[in-house]
């Protein structure tokens, strides 16, 4: 448990650095009078998408079974919101960005968000295997 939390933490804390020193994110941040929720925003932001993408990396039953909730949970809240997330949309809002902007999380840092099938199909196989896993670890 303890190194995924170590594990955990360093991914988040090299997301949401890379992020708020991104350009677009850093001009957003010292152009805005709302920089508390600009951070408050950004920081759940990159916790929930660090914990959508890489939860099977924890051993503990319930993270595990959290994790596996929070996946079907996350596709139903993109299909009410029309395919958006409201915590992109309200950043996009603050920050003026284009209703298409998207969040800046790893996989957009590394360039994987610009191939077309990436939402469609690459992210989904990797949420899939990240599911797979977490059920092996729950069952064995």
């Amino acid at each position: 448990m303890f190194v995924s939390t170590i594990v955990f933490l360093f991914i988040l804390c090299i997301n949401i650095t890379f992020d708020m020193l991104s350009k677009k994110t850093y001009q957003c941040y010292t152009k805005s009078n709302q920089r508390i929720k600009i951070i408050s925003l950004l920081s759940l932001h990159h916790i929930v998408n660090i914990f959508i993408n890489f939860g099977w990396l924890f051993y503990s039953p319930i993270i595990l079974v959290l994790y596996i909730i929070s996946i079907p949970v996350m596709y139903i809240h993109w299909y009410l919101n029309n395919n958006t997330c409201k915590i992109t949309a309200d950043m996009n809002k603050i920050c003026g960005w284009g209703e298409n902007t998207y969040f800046n999380d790893m996989f957009n840092m590394l360039g994987f968000k610009k191939y077309e099938n990436w939402d469609k199909i690459y992210h989904n196989v990797f949420i899939g295997l990240g599911i797979s896993i977490a059920i092996y670890k729950l069952t064995h």
